[in-house]
């Protein structure tokens, strides 16, 4: 095999920092006088920060904060409301999955996920027929889907979702009144299976057509409707939805974002999250059905996008990140009003607009770091070359 040499600028450093919990791969050409063939590159990065707890909730006008579940997180987190209480659940550094209750007022610890393999990824978290269900997978790529009554019992040994593999976190939704499981396979494309009527086995895996991704998707149920939204090729946020009759085309609300997304309802209407492109990426909220982002104020050192429920009138963003902060409850009484700055526009990955959903002008420099990367490959390949290009979609468009 012929010698290579990986390049990392800044921002690419960054974003693979803030993630040391994904194993990272890049794909090349062995080279070589009879062509040795096409290799990947495995490594997962150890960072000495980890990140805590914390959230912002936006809605463009107002703020408040209440207590965050405490302990450190290597994932994002996942929120659903079972009953009374929000529930949440996320990845500790034992690589085991916790969970935490919160009752309008203080979070309750309930332990780690029973019957529990280890994972290195996120949780999902759904609430269906009286029941929270948490799906995860384990180092080996294996699904699996556990539920329960309270969060602290677990009187079911987990599904293993057997005739399928992933690297990411599987995605749990409900539509037409059936759990709904979605994950990412092996080849970036996007696998569905549903629950049976009887609540306790499964339909097989079925693609999903069109849509796909190297991240871990979302999903949201709501009325005839099944959400689903994934950070697609050069970084830009897709959402689609399936009425019953089959997935419509998907739909991209631009910008720049680190992924997966986050999905969750509020006043009536599915919601999208992502984190910002970039070292200081902060937490943006949209629409699904149109491009209207707004930014979320004090998540500019968002460690991982943040997952949105809707509780008790209120919209709820958990996070991690790196800074202890509050977990937040915006539009709520007594809170302060936003500058304006902070609550209109702009787009993920780009400075805020003048009004809200209005587009951004690009980043200072985006232009000159691509240029510059161009020029680094140009010194060790040819351009026009099949490497060539393959270098610069695994390099230009991350």
């Amino acid at each position: 095999m012929a010698d290579r040499t990986f390049l990392f600028d800044r921002p690419a450093l960054d974003r693979i920092a803030t993630r040391p919990e994904e194993e990272h791969n890049w794909e090349f050409d062995g080279g070589g006088l009879l062509g040795d063939g096409i290799f990947k590159l495995y490594a997962r990065i150890s960072v000495g920060k980890v990140g805590v707890l914390a959230a912002r909730r936006f809605t463009g006008s107002t703020c408040e904060s209440v207590p965050a579940p405490s302990g450190s997180s290597v994932s994002l987190p996942a929120l659903a409301v079972l009953g009374d209480h929000l529930y949440s659940a996320h990845t500790g550094l034992d690589h085991r999955i916790r969970l935490d209750r919160f009752d309008g007022t203080s979070w309750t610890p309930l332990g780690t996920l029973g019957w529990q393999h280890e994972t290195m990824t996120a949780p999902a978290l759904a609430a269906h027929n009286g029941r929270l269900w948490v799906g995860h997978s384990d180092p080996q790529g294996r699904i699996w889907v556990t539920p329960t009554p309270n969060g602290t019992s677990w009187p079911t040994h987990p599904k293993h979702m057997s005739g399928s593999t992933t690297r990411v976190s599987p995605a749990l939704g409900v539509f037409n009144g059936r759990l709904q499981l979605v994950h990412t396979g092996l080849v970036r494309r996007f696998w569905i299976a549903q629950q049976n009527t009887d609540g306790a086995t499964w339909t097989g895996f079925s693609h999903l057509p069109v849509m796909g991704s190297m991240l871990a998707p979302v999903l949201q149920g709501h009325g005839n409707r099944l959400y689903i939204a994934y950070i697609g090729g050069e970084a830009q946020t897709y959402t689609n939805y399936t009425d019953g009759s089959g997935w419509k085309t998907p739909l991209s609300l631009g910008g720049k974002a680190e992924g997966p997304a986050a999905l969750g309802m509020y006043q009536g209407a599915p919601r999208c999250t992502v984190r910002g492109l970039g070292a200081n990426g902060m937490l943006w909220l949209s629409l699904v059905d149109r491009a209207a982002y707004q930014a979320v104020p004090g998540t500019e050192n968002a460690g991982t996008p943040g997952a949105i429920a809707e509780y008790r009138g209120h919209l709820y963003t958990l996070y991690s990140t790196t800074r202890r902060t509050a977990l937040s409850r915006l539009a709520g009484q007594g809170a302060a009003t936003l500058p304006r700055t902070q609550r209109f526009g702009g787009t993920p990955g780009r400075p805020p607009g003048r009004a809200w959903g209005w587009p951004a002008a690009p980043r200072a420099g985006d232009r000159r770091r691509a240029a510059d990367a161009e020029v680094g490959c140009r010194k060790r390949c040819s351009p026009g070359t099949d490497e060539f290009r393959r270098w610069r979609r695994s390099n230009l468009r991350k």
